[in-house]
Order: C-alpha cells, then structure tokens, then sequence
C-alpha cells in the first residue's frame, strides 16, 4: 500500500476559504472555522484519512463532516464566492456584535 501524502494543508486550505467567506458574508460561524483551523494546525499527526479528523475534540460534528468531505474528495477545496443577494443580505445584518468592545464596568450599559 503506497504511503499517503498528508491532507492538513488542504484542509485548512479549504476551511480557510470558508471563513473567508463567512467574514464577508458577517456570518458568526467564522469564528468556528478559526477554531478549526487552530486546531488542524495544532496536531502533531498528519491527517491522512476521515477518522484522524472524527477524533478532535471541541469541533462541531458539522465541521468534521464537512473536513471528511474535504479529505473523500466529495467536497471542494474552493468555495463559490458570494452572490449579490447574499451580499445584500450580508449589508442588512450590520457589524457583528462580537467585534465591539463590551462597556467597562460600572458604566451602566
């Protein structure tokens, strides 16, 4: 059985991509692709099959499908890049609240 070529890189290629876009798109599910992604980069072992990626921790079960697509080839490294509805929509949402600075303490807000 010939060696694998580990697929970290191409993992957080992938997940980076998708972060990308949900930053765009002030979706707070950016913040999960970080997490991700620290993680894949955090692991001594290369990932060279889907259950590498089914044994971390602290990654929702919807990431690691997501990754295992990733690794079987069913889902693609680059992701469509956002639609002018979802732009829009993206606009009418407004800033994130988690990129505001919380009010001091006894300031009464």
């Amino acid at each position: 059985m010939p060696r694998q070529e580990p697929l970290n890189d191409r993992i957080v290629k992938a997940l980076e991509h998708r972060r990308r876009k949900c930053e765009v798109l002030k979706q707070r599910k950016q913040f999960t692709y970080k997490a991700a992604i620290d993680k894949i980069k955090a692991m001594r072992t290369n990932i060279t099959r889907p259950s590498h990626v089914l044994d971390l921790k602290d990654v929702p079960s919807t990431m690691k499908e997501e990754m295992v697509n990733i690794i079987n080839g069913t889902a693609p490294v680059e992701v469509a890049p956002p639609t002018p509805g979802q732009l829009r929509k993206a606009e009418q949402r407004g800033s994130n609240p988690e990129f505001h600075n919380p009010p001091s303490k006894g300031s009464g807000g």
